[in-house]
């Protein structure tokens, strides 16, 4: 999630704001906006897919690893332009069950 966050301020122009919130189901919610210039349509086709990046110093792999570990443990990702530009990233995380000892 680190990286997810990190990518949204190498994307800003200015802000990027990071929020956790608890659903009614069960889950949390994280969600991470920017106010830079988006996600480009034709990497937004190809999000989640290993290799896919819009900067020359990256491998492309922090969104495909994010996403892999966080289908992993049951929660989803989804990513989305912003009407007034930037992006949205959603992250939503299933809650652990406390066993009582």
């Amino acid at each position: 999630m680190i990286n997810i966050v990190e990518n949204g301020i190498k994307a800003a122009k200015q802000e990027v704001n990071v929020s956790f919130r608890l659903s009614d189901n069960s889950q949390i919610e994280i969600s991470i906006d920017d106010d830079g210039p988006g996600i480009p349509a034709k990497v937004m086709e190809n999000m989640g897919e290993p290799f896919i990046s819009t900067r020359k110093d990256s491998m492309g792999l922090g969104i495909f690893l994010a996403n892999a570990a966080i289908q992993r443990i049951g929660g989803s990702i989804e990513m989305f332009n912003l009407k007034a530009g930037g992006a949205l990233t959603l992250i939503r995380l299933p809650m652990a069950e406390i066993q009582e000892a």
